[in-house]
């Protein structure tokens, strides 16, 4: 069937015009631009396959005054005169499907759909940081031709100011002129929307206003960027809602309309001068409480659909920008895509369908099996694997939404609740029961299960703090994760060697004596308390959170049913491998711990570093000579990234190294 439709579209491709026509056409004209940027001469007969297309619309004029521009002020100019003229020519002979209508559909007027672009392309322009001149001049130019065909022409002076902005990065000068713009985008007439699109806008407004507070405060710290993930999510949204609020003129009263607009500039104007948080979050509420109390409705949370919805409009940004090869803008639109996708999906997805989630989250970062992902391929500037990972990605989050959208039933969260509990615990009784077989003396044993109920105790109250008292954002809570699996690497690594060093060095018959007539010292005491609490509290502030999202959408009572059957399966299996354990012989007993405790160390390592990654606190750079596998991902905590890579090396070497002294320096005792 497949093979049947491309065979259609190639035939029908060599006798009319089509969409294609119009995409190769930007395409050579992109490859124009990047000739005039370099100042290299560029073969005008690749037009040739597109004077017919010229031809048909009328364009010849338009496309002559194109052809020879070789600076790049002028290319851009005479490009964006050309697509207007070409828009409004296709639509007067009724070929709408050589024009992008974005979100509107096919049916509405070209007035209509010229007010939408000049408003989105407004916002667009407005947050720009004048870094890269070409996407500003691009911008400007497509907002003037487009506002002159509204009869809502750009003075000249004030076209002027912005030009000589951007030429020399001048922001001061640039935002003055911008808020004249802003004027003239205001008095545009906006088209009523629809009952069900106006709702679909409120809830998009009320999230990006509450994360504009919520990132931003997470963000800044006394005036300085603290998270600058967080602050750069914070300038996204607070753009998002003022383009929201230009979407919903017409469906509100205009009184309140200049209230919101004049709360949003001192929004903005606040987050470009880093300041106070607490004012912020204040305006945000205003807002929020005046736009309900305009409309009249309620703050409903989106549904999945609509989720996965606006996460497709953002890739599909993500695609656009990388088009432009504005790779800067591809990336806030990812972290933007990724906003909805952590905590909205990924909390409720992950109790159902944890192996589903870890993919769809592997696709928006380093990638998941052959898959690349977004964020590695936005960094590599490789469109043709984006276009793919996109693709791919959201072919995946629609498979989400029948997921999401059942409802759980009392018998369904009882056993998700009990999954949970299974899952995130058979990692913790691996390591309790390893470290307690180890253990000889029951005050060691004593200090092992205090520092794990001291991590039950924490989790308990993160879980409090975060609903009553403070936000976790998605990078605190990567953070926090992040390093408590490093620690608990660290201190894996230390039990390990002091496992190798007294098992080969005094050798295993004489440490076993020792260890049983004999407590650890205070030092060793402290480490069995750490491990014991960070082990516990890596997996428990996950938990809670999954139990959280359970519990907002099933009650309490199942989810606790649900917590403590798995709690008493745990402790059955607990019991049962500690008692397994216990029968391997003494001569191989201690080398089977160090190895499992060195896997932990490895994988812990690995999402530690993972972690910080997500949080923006290090680096990520992916290489296409790292394996790219989802079982090693899955159960060694690996990742294709080099800093993965290296910390995970370095964690190896660290590790073989104390075992192959702990043997020599065995020999050397045995053969002095």
């Amino acid at each position: 069937m497949k093979q049947l439709i491309i065979i259609v579209m190639l035939f029908t491709s060599l006798f009319s015009t089509t969409w294609q026509d119009r995409y190769y056409f930007e395409k050579v004209l992109f490859e124009n631009e990047l000739k005039v940027i370099s100042n290299k001469k560029f073969d005008i007969n690749k037009y040739d396959d597109f004077k017919s297309l010229i031809k048909e619309f009328n364009l010849d004029n338009e496309f002559k005054n194109l052809l020879f521009r070789h600076n790049l002020k002028e290319f851009l100019k005479a490009k964006n005169k050309f697509f207007i003229d070409f828009d409004i020519s296709a639509f007067s002979q009724n070929k709408k499907e050589f024009i992008d209508f974005g979100i509107l559909d096919e049916d509405v007027s070209m007035k209509t759909l010229l007010i939408y672009r000049a408003k989105k392309i407004f916002i667009t322009l407005s947050r720009l940081d004048l870094q890269v001149r070409r996407t500003a001049y691009d911008n400007l130019y497509k907002i003037i031709f487009t506002l002159e065909n509204l009869n809502k022409p750009i003075e000249k002076y004030i076209i002027k100011s912005l030009l000589d902005a951007i030429s020399n990065k001048d922001i001061s000068l640039f935002k003055k002129n911008i808020e004249k713009l802003e004027l003239i985008i205001q008095s545009l007439e906006t088209k009523k929307l629809s009952q069900q699109d106006f709702e679909k806008k409120i809830k998009s407004f009320l999230r990006y206003n509450k994360l504009v507070s919520f990132d931003y405060t997470n963000g800044i710290d006394d005036g300085k960027i603290k998270v600058p993930l967080e602050y750069t999510e914070a300038v996204m949204f607070s753009a998002r809602v003022k383009s929201i609020l230009y979407d919903v003129k017409a469906n509100i009263n205009q009184k309140d309309f200049q209230k919101l607009l004049g709360l949003y500039n001192d929004i903005v104007l606040i987050i470009e001068k880093k300041g106070d948080a607490s004012k912020v979050r204040k305006l945000t509420l205003q807002a929020k409480k005046i736009l309900l109390e305009s409309t009249g409705l309620k703050e409903v949370k989106s549904t999945p659909s609509e989720l996965v919805t606006n996460i497709s409009k953002s890739l599909d940004q993500v695609v656009q920008m990388a088009k432009t090869k504005d790779f800067r803008q591809a990336e806030f639109f990812r972290m933007e895509a990724y906003s909805f996708f952590d905590p909205d999906i990924e909390a409720k997805l992950n109790p159902r369908n944890p192996k589903l989630t870890r993919e769809l989250e592997g696709l928006f970062w380093n990638g998941n099996g052959g898959v690349v992902g977004l964020s590695v391929a936005i960094k590599n500037q490789d469109t043709k694997e984006l276009n793919k990972s996109v693709n791919f990605l959201k072919q995946k989050l629609q498979t989400t939404i029948p997921i999401l959208d059942a409802k759980l039933t009392f018998l369904n969260a009882l056993t998700q609740s009990s999954m949970i509990v299974i899952r995130e615990g058979l990692e913790i009784v691996l390591v309790l029961a390893l470290l307690l077989s180890l253990l000889k003396h029951k005050r060691e044993k004593q200090i092992l299960y205090f520092g794990t109920f001291l991590g039950f105790v924490a989790s308990i109250l993160t879980y409090y703090l975060a609903k009553y008292l403070i936000d976790i954002s998605t990078s605190n809570r990567e953070l926090i994760e992040g390093a408590s699996a490093l620690l608990a690497a660290v201190m894996l690594i230390f039990i390990t060697a002091w496992i190798f060093h007294n098992t080969y060095v005094k050798g295993w018959i004489q440490y076993s004596k020792e260890l049983a007539q004999k407590s650890l010292s205070g030092k060793n005491q402290f480490a069995l308390l750490i491990v014991g609490f960070l082990v516990f509290y890596r997996e428990g502030f996950e938990s809670v959170l999954f139990f959280e999202s359970l519990g907002n959408e099933a009650g309490a009572e199942p989810v606790w049913i649900g917590f403590l059957i798995g709690s008493i399966i745990i402790i059955i299996l607990g019991i049962t491998i500690i008692k397994y354990v216990k029968k391997i012989p003494l001569q191989y007993f201690f080398s089977v711990t160090g190895f499992f405790l060195s896997l932990l160390a490895i994988i812990f390592t690995g999402a530690g570093i993972r972690g910080l990654q997500t949080a923006n606190i290090i680096s990520v750079t992916p290489s296409k000579l790292l394996p790219n596998n989802e079982i090693l991902s899955q159960y060694c905590g690996y990742y294709p990234t080099i800093e993965t890579a290296i910390t995970q090396l370095f964690v190896i070497i660290i590790l073989s190294g104390f075992y192959f002294f702990s043997k020599l320096n065995s020999k050397k005792n045995i053969n002095p």
